[in-house]
């Protein structure tokens, strides 16, 4: 795990600045990792932030077909910046259990074709429903079409496929084949 190593490298000399996350080939900038006195305080990548972006780095990190590198770039950080605050080596002891359930998670995903529509005696209840499955019953109002779900929703694919699970565990959802 690259990312984690670099990280690593950053805290042993207290660094205060932004991580950038690079595309190897490209160069273009995938998002930063804010760091002050070795402390990851902020994090943003693709359109993930704080602690979830610093898992989708990590799980890019991980995919061998996706290269992503980093550069330091120091930079003051104001005190009041940051709505984390995480060691490195939280970040490392919470990904490892994260990413049990994150594999576990991608055995689960549906097959792409496959559409889902809401059942609208899910919505009449008012039954409660977790952040993820919030955004994805949203994003199913316009996307019926797993593939789509994935493609189009503004969480990470491990939050989609666990997000769909659980719904469809609550009997909100109907699987059109």
């Amino acid at each position: 795990m690259d990312f984690l190593n670099f990280l690593e490298k950053q805290r042993v000399i207290d660094f205060t600045g932004r991580v950038n996350v690079l595309e190897s080939n490209s160069s273009k900038h995938l998002g930063w990792v804010l760091m002050k006195d070795g402390i990851i305080v902020d994090c943003k990548y693709l359109d993930h932030l704080a602690e979830t972006g610093l898992y989708s780095i990590l799980i890019d990190d991980l995919d061998e077909k996706k290269s992503i590198e980093f550069i330091s770039e120091p930079e003051i950080i104001a005190e009041n910046i940051g709505i984390i605050h995480i060691t490195v080596e939280e970040l490392h002891e919470r990904f490892s259990r994260f990413i049990r359930t994150y594999l576990e998670s991608r055995k689960l995903r549906p097959p792409d074709h496959i559409k889902l529509l809401i059942k609208p005696t899910f919505i009449e209840t008012g039954f409660p429903v977790e952040k993820s499955e919030f955004e994805l019953l949203k994003c199913l109002t316009d996307h019926s079409k797993v593939e789509e779900l994935y493609q189009f929703s503004n969480i990470p694919p491990f939050e989609v496929t666990n997000g769909l699970v659980s719904l469809r565990k609550k009997n909100a959802l109907t699987v059109l084949k």
